[in-house]
């Protein structure tokens, strides 16, 4: 019987440590550079200033003075995300280490620019709205004053309650991908477009980084089973690297544990395997998914403000209607 993960657990392999984000890129440019220059990783680290204040600093750098390698002893900083390490890892098996770096930076960078300006719309929105309950607030009290008191614990709640709303978005929007993918698999709602999109920008793109870093099929996908600690996704991917090991090919192989149900990913995989391109084929769709998973998020996140403020107005306007037209004189 499989042990079912503990939320400890699954926090691990899904979010990670918190960290200034330019900070963090920033570290990772700079690692990447000096590794560029063939600087050892020990020295590399010691000389990163920004780094200096990451978490386990200290542990890291006594880890690769003692000839461990990068990815193991960066881990120590429980900064990166399972995927990254696993990336990491095969770039370091490979010696696309830099490259591997400064990818990851690129993409941290974009992803919490995203959010950030997700964010700022969001809490903007919520101050206005809030300077119109104050506001109505008062108008009350001049106008019609048996109501005021009334009015102010009302709209108290109904500011809490739209803070908690848009924190709660921001939220959610901080998560990593692993983490939705996870939930995704938990909820049964692999099926779905925007659930497939990332899944394919994510998984098969570590995928294809890992086949085109020299690691063989069965390790990809052992090295990638521990990304997600759903149940539905563990049994499929021990019956991938079945599959795998009984002699079948990578594409037969996430058929058959019902990993690839996309039929455009389908042919284009199959494609690529009679062609001997394989990784260059994953990473080819991961990057047309990440363009078509950002269209999608960019027209959620664009509706989600206006979504909040139509809702909210017409709040206001039901409270204006049943709270001050009683005091406006006919």
């Amino acid at each position: 019987m499989t042990q079912r993960p503990t939320k400890q657990a699954r926090q691990r392999t899904t979010d990670r440590a918190p960290i200034n984000p330019k900070r963090y890129a920033q570290t990772l440019r700079e690692l990447a550079t000096l590794l560029s220059a063939a600087i050892p990783p020990a020295e590399a680290w010691r000389r990163l200033e920004s780094a200096m204040d990451l978490p386990h600093y200290a542990d890291t750098l006594k880890k690769l003075e003692s000839g461990q390698p990068f990815t193991q002893a960066f881990q120590t900083t429980q900064i990166l995300t399972s995927g990254e390490a696993v990336m990491l890892k095969a770039s370091e098996f490979a010696g696309r280490l830099p490259e591997a770096l400064r990818r990851l930076a690129t993409a941290h960078e974009a992803r919490y620019r995203r959010y950030a300006d997700l964010n700022t719309r969001c809490y903007l929105l919520f101050t206005l709205l809030a300077l119109m309950f104050a506001g109505s607030t008062l108008y009350v009290y001049f106008v019609h004053a048996d109501y005021w008191k009334d009015l102010f614990v009302e709209n108290i709640f109904k500011t809490a309650g739209l803070f908690a709303l848009v924190h709660l978005i921001q939220v959610l929007n901080t998560k990593s991908s692993w983490w939705w993918l996870d939930k995704a698999f938990r909820r049964n709602q692999f099926h779905r477009s925007i659930i497939q999109q990332a899944f394919t920008a994510h998984w098969i793109r570590l995928l294809g980084w890992q086949l085109d870093s020299g690691v063989d099929p069965k390790t990809a996908l052992a090295n990638q089973r521990n990304l997600i600690s759903a149940r539905r996704y563990q049994r499929a991917m021990g019956e991938a690297i079945a599959e795998i090991q009984s002699g079948k090919s990578l594409l037969y192989a996430l058929e058959r544990a019902r990993l690839i149900i996309d039929p455009g990913l389908r042919f284009a995989m199959s494609t690529g395997e009679s062609a001997g391109r394989l990784s260059q084929t994953l990473q080819h769709e991961s990057k047309l998914a990440q363009e078509r998973l950002d269209s999608q998020i960019d027209t959620i996140t664009f509706f989600t403000p206006k979504i909040l403020y139509v809702i909210f107005m017409l709040v206001g306007f039901t409270m204006f209607n049943f709270r001050l037209m009683p005091s406006i004189p006919y």
